[in-house]
């Protein structure tokens, strides 16, 4: 290939490779000025399949089956609980 041929296609690859740093500093810039908004956060859960809590017994369906009771203790309270029959 003569030189005067393959200047254009240098141009194009200058071109794309500086578009492609314009991306990358921009989506660097973003990631910097914006704070993150998702916070993950890890729960110990404790669980119980024989009716028994820390609360008590659990009340039964009409089938006399205990429910599957999902709580979580913070200190000495019990802070969240979930009922899940499995039919």
């Amino acid at each position: 290939m003569t030189p005067e041929k393959s200047a254009p296609g240098r141009k194009r690859i200058r071109a794309r490779v500086a578009i492609l740093v314009g991306v990358v500093i921009l989506a660097v810039a973003i990631a910097l000025l914006l704070p993150p908004r998702i916070t993950v956060v890890t729960l110990a859960m404790n669980w119980s399949a024989n009716g028994v809590a820390p609360w008590g017994d659990v009340e039964r369906d009409d089938s006399d089956e205990a429910p599957v009771l999902v709580y979580r203790k913070v200190v000495e309270d019990i802070a969240t609980t979930q009922y899940f029959h499995a039919n």
